[in-house]
């Protein structure tokens, strides 16, 4: 899905064409490696986590350090 919003949008690269592949992914901490360390061992017993997507967030981060982030736009999506 992320690879086809790219396509569809080339103008607008994802992540600022930081990274040279996408890995879906959650992020559950930041910070020193205990703060990493802890939080690994806290989510690890809740997976994998099994769930259904109904809708894709566009947003925007608006403050870098620290990030602060802003919902632009719920964009629904449909069972095809």
């Amino acid at each position: 899905m992320t690879e086809a919003v790219w396509t569809r949008f080339p103008d607008c690269p994802l992540y600022g064409e930081t990274f040279d592949s996408i890995v879906p992914h959650l992020t559950t901490a930041e910070g020193d490696d205990e703060t990493l360390s802890n939080a690994a061992t806290d989510v690890s017993s809740s997976l994998p986590i099994v769930a259904e997507a109904t809708e894709v967030l566009l947003i925007e981060e608006v403050e870098p350090d620290p990030a602060h982030w802003q919902t632009r736009a719920r964009l629904p999506l449909r069972v095809v």
